[in-house]
C-alpha cells in the first residue's frame, strides 16, 4: 500500500513538474523543452519519502548502462597527473519565487512562448496532502564525492511541502540557466526522464522538515559543479521555486545574523551587532554574539533563536524555535540563553546550547534580544556561512 502510494505521488509529481515549469517565470522557461528533448535511457526514478521524520530511499538514481564511456570519461577528468580530487561542495538555500509572481509572469510568458508541451496521462487517483502553513523555506544541500565521481546529494531543510530538484545550468539564481545541468555527450539526463517526469524526488513531513539522500552522476565533477545554482521546485503545483549557488564547503559550518531595532518596537534603545552560531558534531553549538546599544547593565537578560524566518513584522518572528521531541526548551534563563551588559549598553560573549534541530533547519530563522523587562529590543535573521571561500570574512 505505502509503495503503491509512493508510486501514484509520483507520478503526480511528473505533472506537477510539467505544469510547474511551463508556468514559471521567464527564466525558467525552456526547462521543459530541455528536459521533454531527452529520450535516451532512462534509469529506474528515485525519491526519498521523510514521514515523521525518518527517511527512506526508494531506489537508486544513478543512470544505468554508461558502462565504458562512463569509466573514460571520469579518468579523462582526472588530469595529466591523475590526481585531481573531488571536493565536498555545499550551498543555502532560500525561497526564489512567490507563487503569486510565478503566477503572473506564466500569464505573459504564454502569449510569448505559446502552449508548453503536452502533459503525461493522467495519474491514478491520490489524495494529495494539504499545503501547510510553513515558514519561508530554508536549509542546505551538500554533494559529497564517490571514488567514481557519482556524488551522495543529501538534503536538510525546512519550510518545505514536497517536490523535485536539479542542478541547473546557471551560475546565480537570479538567472539559472535554460535547463538541468549534465554531460549530454555521455549520459541521458539524470535528472528528468521522459514527459518531464522529475528523478530526484523528496517529500516533506507535516512539520515542513525534509531529509534525504540521493546517490547522483550528472557527469562532472566538483570543478564544475562548483558555482552551479541547485533548483528546488517545491510544492505541489503551488510554484514555489527554492534555490542556493554550489560552493566548496568550509571546514566548518557558521550561522551568522546581523542585528537590527525589533520591528514595530518604539522605545528609547538602538541594538546593534551580530551572532555566530558554531556547530559541532553531535548537534550541539555554541552561540556567540557581540551586542552594542542595549540597555546598560542588563542582567541575564534573553537572546534566542525563534521560530520564525522573518524580521519584517512581530508575528512572523513567532516564539522560541526548539523540538519538544527531542529536548526542553533551553531558551531560557535556566537554559543559559541570556547575555550580561557593561555600563555603556555593550555585550560580548557565547553559551552552549542545543535546541534539537540541525544546522539545516536552523538556517533562515530569526534571533531576538530581549531587554531586562522581557521586551523584545533586536532582531535578524540568521545566514547559512559554508562555504570555504566565506570563511575568511569571519
Amino acid at each position: 500500500m505505502k509503495f503503491a502510494f509512493l508510486t501514484a505521488t509520483a507520478c503526480i509529481l511528473a505533472e506537477t513538474a510539467h505544469a510547474q515549469i511551463s508556468a514559471a517565470p521567464g527564466h525558467l522557461r525552456g526547462w521543459e523543452k530541455a528536459a521533454d528533448s531527452e529520450f535516451g535511457a532512462v534509469s529506474p526514478m528515485s525519491f526519498s519519502m521523510t514521514t515523521n521524520n525518518e527517511s527512506f530511499v526508494i531506489a537508486s538514481s544513478s543512470s544505468g548502462g554508461r558502462g565504458g564511456g562512463s569509466k573514460s570519461r571520469k579518468s579523462g577528468k582526472a588530469g595529466k597527473n591523475g590526481k585531481k580530487r573531488n571536493q565536498s561542495l555545499i550551498a543555502t538555500l532560500a525561497l526564489l519565487e512567490s507563487p503569486e509572481r510565478a503566477t503572473a509572469d506564466a500569464t505573459a510568458n504564454a502569449e510569448i512562448s505559446g502552449d508548453p508541451p503536452n502533459p503525461p496521462e493522467p495519474c491514478p487517483s491520490i489524495t494529495i496532502p494539504e499545503i501547510y502553513e510553513y515558514p519561508k523555506p530554508s536549509g542546505t544541500v551538500s554533494l559529497n564525492y564517490n571514488p567514481d565521481g557519482s556524488f551522495l546529494l543529501s538534503l536538510d531543510a525546512a519550510g518545505l511541502s514536497g517536490g523535485f530538484v536539479a542542478i541547473s545550468s546557471g551560475t546565480s539564481c537570479s538567472d539559472i540557466g535554460p535547463g538541468p545541468y549534465y554531460d549530454d555527450n555521455s549520459m541521458s539526463n539524470p535528472w528528468f526522464g521522459m514527459g518531464f517526469s522529475p528523478r530526484i524526488v523528496y517529500e516533506a513531513s507535516e512539520e515542513g522538515f525534509s531529509n534525504g539522500a540521493w546517490r547522483v552522476d550528472n557527469g562532472f565533477g566538483s570543478q564544475e559543479n562548483d558555482g552551479h545554482a541547485f533548483i528546488m521546485f517545491d510544492g505541489y503545483g503551488e510554484g514555489l521555486v527554492v534555490c542556493g549557488v554550489l560552493g566548496v564547503a568550509g571546514d566548518r559550518m557558521l550561522l551568522a545574523a546581523e542585528m537590527d531595532v525589533y520591528p514595530g518596537y518604539e522605545g528609547g534603545l538602538n541594538v546593534a551587532g551580530s551572532v555566530r552560531v558554531t556547530y559541532r558534531k553531535d548537534g550541539t553549538f555554541k552561540f556567540r554574539y557581540n551586542l552594542e546599544g542595549l540597555e546598560a547593565d542588563c542582567e541575564g537578560c534573553g537572546i534566542h533563536i525563534h521560530e520564525g524566518t522573518s524580521c519584517d513584522s512581530h508575528e512572523l518572528v513567532k516564539g522560541h524555535y526548539w523540538d519538544d521531541e527531542v529536548v526542553e526548551d533551553l531558551w531560557t534563563t535556566a537554559g543559559g540563553a541570556t547575555y550580561d551588559s557593561d555600563a555603556e549598553g555593550n555585550a560580548e560573549g557565547y553559551f552552549n546550547v542545543y535546541n534539537g534541530y540541525s544546522f539545516g533547519k536552523n538556517v533562515g530563522h530569526a534571533v531576538v534580544v530581549h531587554a531586562q523587562s522581557g521586551a523584545r529590543v533586536a532582531c535578524g535573521v540568521l545566514e547559512g556561512i559554508v562555504h570555504e571561500s566565506e570563511m575568511g570574512n569571519l
